[in-house]
């Protein structure tokens, strides 16, 4: 099993990852993982499927991969194509509903926030290809950033990635619906 967040291979029943310090998700029983569960990046399996052992060409492939992506996003441009509104029914979450507008940019609301007024969280939002990241401008939120995945369903699945604190909500997602 690999660090979903690093790559980094893990020992058997780690809660932890001993690289990076992201929680381990585990596997379920039936042999499907359910949502939100460790999935390994495309390039860090095929790397170590193939049988490559060492950290440097599992780090070059990844490399490479995200010079891709930012090369990518460089030339297509760094506004997103979502739009619309997306909420979730999980009020533990960190924001239960979010508003996106083509222009890249976004305003959330918490659990606590009335809809039917402004909402206190934005920032502009980047991505294409159905994976998106949501970064807060304001001060409240700008500990974290957001992962949007597209779920092919007309949902979002939507995790918080830590920036210099706020490591309670560390790795928590939830899905979001139009």
């Amino acid at each position: 099993m690999y660090c979903r967040k690093c790559g980094k291979e893990l020992k058997a029943g780690a809660r932890f990852c001993p690289s990076c310090g992201a929680e381990v998700a585990q596997p379920s029983q039936g042999g499907q993982g359910a949502p939100g569960a460790s999935r390994v990046p495309v390039a860090t399996a095929a790397a170590a499927g193939a049988g490559f052992a060492s950290a440097g060409v599992i780090a070059l492939i990844v490399a490479g991969v995200v010079g891709a992506v930012v090369a990518g996003v460089i030339l297509l441009g760094g506004g997103g194509s979502l739009s619309g509104t997306y909420t979730t029914s999980d009020g533990s979450f960190l924001v239960t509903k979010i508003e996106f507008s083509p222009d890249g940019t976004f305003r959330a609301w918490d659990s606590y926030d009335d809809w039917n007024e402004e909402p206190l969280e934005h920032g502009t939002y980047r991505g294409s290809g159905g994976s998106y990241t949501l970064e807060f401008d304001n001060l409240v939120m700008k500990w974290c950033t957001l992962e949007a995945e597209e779920t092919g369903d007309g949902s979002l699945l939507i995790e918080v990635i830590p920036g210099t604190g706020g490591y309670v909500w560390t790795g928590a997602t939830a899905y979001f619906y139009k």
